[in-house]
């Protein structure tokens, strides 16, 4: 039998997500694609729901606080920014589903991944699943 230990370290439980909304949808990064959180730079780095191409409602008010996060990515640093709150969350992997193949296949969104139930449905991005339109976008040339 194993021990307690060995079992944790080496059957993965669940990923950590950092969750956050545009546009009234729910999405979330894996934690390790993020380097840092920072205050926002509005002028430096596009918002998530540019990058994402989501189309904005008219009705909806602007976030009040925004922060800007270094994603790790494989052309570079991305900087992004995304509006307040967001949250650091445990999901476990039976309450994570990779897309089903014909949603990936007719997905126009962007670093979509898979789906993930955390109290409510969320959208798992990932951004080293990128096929070359983040080319000019926010990267982090410092």
């Amino acid at each position: 039998m194993e021990n307690q230990k060995t079992q944790s370290t080496t059957t993965p439980l669940g990923i950590d997500l950092l969750s956050f909304h545009a546009n009234r949808l729910g999405f979330a990064l894996e934690r390790r694609r993020v380097i840092a959180l920072e205050p926002a730079d509005s002028t430096r780095a596009p918002h998530i729901a540019e990058l994402l191409r989501l189309s904005s409602t008219t009705d909806e008010r602007p976030a009040q606080h925004q922060r800007q996060l270094l994603l790790a990515h494989p052309a570079g640093a991305l900087r992004v920014r995304v509006d307040e709150p967001i949250s650091l969350d445990r999901v476990q992997a039976g309450d994570l589903h990779p897309l089903p193949p014909l949603l990936a296949a007719r997905s126009r969104l962007p670093w979509l991944r898979a789906l993930a139930w955390k109290n409510t449905p969320v959208m798992v991005l990932d951004p080293w699943h990128d096929a070359g339109w983040t080319d000019h976008w926010g990267r982090d040339d410092r």
